[in-house]
């Protein structure tokens, strides 16, 4: 299952350069806060998380 979540992250972070969706920014920056409720979180996950993370704070499109 993780193995597949780090793969979508990996996909979203190209898109998310092109994409302007205030929405799915909102939706994205929930994760971390769900994830965090959850526990066990792979350090792989976290890594590409932060990458997509890094994408949105860097965007014109998106505010923090």
């Amino acid at each position: 299952m993780w193995e597949s979540a780090e793969q979508t992250v990996r996909r979203l972070i190209p898109l998310a350069r092109e994409v302007a969706s205030t929405r799915t920014a909102v939706i994205l920056r929930s994760i971390p806060d769900q994830l965090a409720r959850q526990g066990m979180v792979p350090a792989g996950f976290w890594e590409q998380f932060s990458m997509l993370s890094a994408v949105l704070d860097e965007s014109p499109y998106y505010a923090n």
